[in-house]
Protein backbone atom coordinates (compact mmCIF):
# COMPACT_ATOMS: atom_id res chain seq x y z
CA UNK A 1 0.00 0.00 0.00
CA UNK A 2 1.24 3.02 -0.89
CA UNK A 3 1.98 6.29 1.61
CA UNK A 4 -0.74 8.35 -0.07
CA UNK A 5 -3.92 5.80 0.75
CA UNK A 6 -2.30 4.90 4.05
CA UNK A 7 -3.17 8.36 4.74
CA UNK A 8 -5.93 8.44 3.11
CA UNK A 9 -7.48 5.57 5.15
CA UNK A 10 -6.25 7.10 8.35
CA UNK A 11 -7.88 10.22 7.35
CA UNK A 12 -11.37 8.51 6.58
CA UNK A 13 -10.99 6.50 9.69
CA UNK A 14 -10.52 9.92 11.14
CA UNK A 15 -13.68 11.82 9.77
CA UNK A 16 -15.80 9.03 10.14
CA UNK A 17 -15.87 7.66 6.70
CA UNK A 18 -15.65 4.21 5.25
CA UNK A 19 -13.78 3.83 2.30
CA UNK A 20 -15.96 2.31 -0.60
CA UNK A 21 -16.60 2.47 -3.83
CA UNK A 22 -19.03 0.33 -5.25
CA UNK A 23 -21.83 3.03 -5.48
CA UNK A 24 -21.67 6.22 -6.85
CA UNK A 25 -22.73 8.41 -3.96
CA UNK A 26 -19.62 6.70 -1.53
CA UNK A 27 -17.32 7.91 -4.33
CA UNK A 28 -19.16 11.48 -4.00
CA UNK A 29 -18.98 11.46 -0.20
CA UNK A 30 -15.09 10.23 -0.22
CA UNK A 31 -14.31 13.48 -2.69
CA UNK A 32 -16.83 15.98 -0.88
CA UNK A 33 -15.19 15.02 2.76
CA UNK A 34 -11.99 14.87 1.69
CA UNK A 35 -12.53 18.71 -0.20
CA UNK A 36 -13.82 19.74 2.40
CA UNK A 37 -11.38 18.40 5.03
CA UNK A 38 -8.33 20.06 3.23
CA UNK A 39 -10.20 23.27 4.10
CA UNK A 40 -9.44 23.09 7.10
CA UNK A 41 -5.35 23.30 6.62
CA UNK A 42 -4.68 19.62 6.30
CA UNK A 43 -3.31 19.21 3.47
CA UNK A 44 -3.40 15.71 1.40
CA UNK A 45 -1.92 17.27 -1.61
CA UNK A 46 -5.19 16.79 -3.38
CA UNK A 47 -5.90 19.12 -6.02
CA UNK A 48 -9.51 19.65 -7.23
CA UNK A 49 -10.89 20.82 -10.80
CA UNK A 50 -14.49 21.36 -12.07
CA UNK A 51 -16.46 18.75 -12.72
CA UNK A 52 -20.14 17.13 -13.09
CA UNK A 53 -20.76 16.99 -9.68
CA UNK A 54 -18.09 19.86 -8.13
CA UNK A 55 -14.81 19.75 -7.06
CA UNK A 56 -13.27 16.27 -7.62
CA UNK A 57 -9.64 14.89 -8.24
CA UNK A 58 -8.76 11.58 -10.49
CA UNK A 59 -5.66 11.01 -8.05
CA UNK A 60 -8.22 10.87 -5.22
CA UNK A 61 -10.43 8.26 -6.86
CA UNK A 62 -7.79 6.31 -7.85
CA UNK A 63 -5.95 6.06 -4.22
CA UNK A 64 -9.54 5.59 -3.06
CA UNK A 65 -10.07 2.53 -5.61
CA UNK A 66 -6.64 1.00 -5.10
CA UNK A 67 -7.19 0.86 -0.88
CA UNK A 68 -10.24 -0.63 -1.43
CA UNK A 69 -8.87 -2.94 -3.33
CA UNK A 70 -5.97 -3.75 -0.84
CA UNK A 71 -8.05 -4.12 2.01
CA UNK A 72 -10.26 -6.69 0.14
CA UNK A 73 -7.05 -7.90 -0.37
CA UNK A 74 -7.21 -8.31 3.81
CA UNK A 75 -3.57 -6.16 3.16
CA UNK A 76 -3.35 -4.21 6.67
CA UNK A 77 -2.61 -0.58 7.18
CA UNK A 78 1.17 -0.42 8.53
CA UNK A 79 0.05 0.82 12.00
CA UNK A 80 3.31 2.51 12.65
CA UNK A 81 2.26 5.76 11.04
CA UNK A 82 -0.61 7.27 12.77
CA UNK A 83 -1.91 10.99 12.13
CA UNK A 84 0.07 13.01 14.14
CA UNK A 85 -2.14 14.99 17.03
CA UNK A 86 -2.47 18.31 14.45
CA UNK A 87 -3.69 16.23 11.81
CA UNK A 88 -5.97 14.65 13.70
CA UNK A 89 -7.38 17.70 14.98
CA UNK A 90 -7.93 19.32 11.94
CA UNK A 91 -10.00 15.63 10.82
CA UNK A 92 -11.91 16.77 13.57
CA UNK A 93 -12.76 19.99 12.99
CA UNK A 94 -13.84 18.90 9.04
CA UNK A 95 -16.58 17.07 10.31
CA UNK A 96 -18.01 20.32 11.63
CA UNK A 97 -18.29 21.41 8.40
CA UNK A 98 -21.26 18.65 7.27
CA UNK A 99 -22.59 18.19 10.52
CA UNK A 100 -26.23 18.68 11.34
CA UNK A 101 -27.19 18.16 7.81
CA UNK A 102 -31.21 19.57 7.13
CA UNK A 103 -33.22 16.61 7.56
CA UNK A 104 -34.71 17.42 4.02
CA UNK A 105 -31.59 17.59 1.92
CA UNK A 106 -29.98 13.89 0.86
CA UNK A 107 -26.36 13.65 2.11
CA UNK A 108 -24.76 13.27 -1.50
CA UNK A 109 -26.40 16.57 -2.02
CA UNK A 110 -25.39 18.43 0.89
CA UNK A 111 -21.97 17.74 0.56
CA UNK A 112 -22.21 18.47 -3.07
CA UNK A 113 -23.90 21.45 -2.44
CA UNK A 114 -21.19 22.68 0.52
CA UNK A 115 -17.63 21.82 -1.67
CA UNK A 116 -19.64 23.25 -4.87
CA UNK A 117 -20.52 26.63 -3.64
CA UNK A 118 -16.69 26.70 -1.57
CA UNK A 119 -15.51 26.23 -4.90
CA UNK A 120 -17.38 28.44 -6.73
CA UNK A 121 -16.84 31.39 -4.16
CA UNK A 122 -12.74 31.05 -3.65
CA UNK A 123 -11.56 28.65 -6.27
CA UNK A 124 -12.70 28.86 -9.73
CA UNK A 125 -11.66 31.25 -12.33
CA UNK A 126 -14.61 33.84 -13.64
CA UNK A 127 -13.50 36.10 -16.40
CA UNK A 128 -14.23 40.08 -15.10
CA UNK A 129 -15.91 38.75 -12.02
CA UNK A 130 -15.53 40.53 -8.83
CA UNK A 131 -14.65 39.98 -5.48
CA UNK A 132 -16.51 39.49 -2.97
CA UNK A 133 -18.76 36.90 -4.57
CA UNK A 134 -21.91 37.33 -3.25
CA UNK A 135 -24.56 34.24 -2.74
CA UNK A 136 -26.53 35.40 -5.82
CA UNK A 137 -23.78 35.48 -8.24
CA UNK A 138 -22.44 32.29 -6.71
CA UNK A 139 -26.10 30.73 -6.82
CA UNK A 140 -26.60 31.46 -10.20
CA UNK A 141 -23.23 30.05 -11.21
CA UNK A 142 -24.33 26.50 -9.73
CA UNK A 143 -27.56 26.70 -11.45
CA UNK A 144 -25.63 27.51 -15.09
CA UNK A 145 -23.40 24.61 -14.04
CA UNK A 146 -25.89 22.26 -11.93
CA UNK A 147 -29.45 23.14 -13.48
CA UNK A 148 -30.64 20.29 -10.68
CA UNK A 149 -30.16 22.97 -8.22
CA UNK A 150 -32.71 25.55 -10.14
CA UNK A 151 -35.62 25.23 -7.17
CA UNK A 152 -33.41 24.32 -4.33
CA UNK A 153 -32.28 27.88 -3.54
CA UNK A 154 -33.30 27.65 0.17
CA UNK A 155 -31.51 24.15 0.81
CA UNK A 156 -28.35 25.99 -0.84
CA UNK A 157 -28.79 29.38 1.09
CA UNK A 158 -28.54 26.76 4.06
CA UNK A 159 -25.02 25.31 2.70
CA UNK A 160 -24.05 28.78 2.29
CA UNK A 161 -24.91 29.32 5.76
CA UNK A 162 -22.90 26.96 6.92
CA UNK A 163 -19.72 27.84 5.37
CA UNK A 164 -20.66 31.22 6.91
CA UNK A 165 -20.93 29.57 10.26
CA UNK A 166 -17.30 27.80 9.80
CA UNK A 167 -15.32 30.55 8.35
CA UNK A 168 -15.51 29.36 4.82
CA UNK A 169 -16.76 32.48 3.24
CA UNK A 170 -14.84 34.88 4.36
CA UNK A 171 -11.64 32.82 4.31
CA UNK A 172 -10.60 30.21 1.53
CA UNK A 173 -9.26 27.92 4.18
CA UNK A 174 -10.49 27.61 8.17
CA UNK A 175 -8.62 29.66 10.66
CA UNK A 176 -5.88 27.39 12.27
CA UNK A 177 -6.67 26.29 15.98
Amino acid sequence: MESSQIVLKLVLDEIGLQPQVSAFTERLSIQKKIYLTQLTGLDLVYRFSWYIHGPYCRELTSDAFQLVEALESDESVPCDRPLNPLAREFASKARTIWENQPSHIPSSEWLELLASLHYLKHIVYWPGAQRPREFDVVFAALVKSKPKFQGHRDGTLLAWDRLGQVGLLDHKVMARP
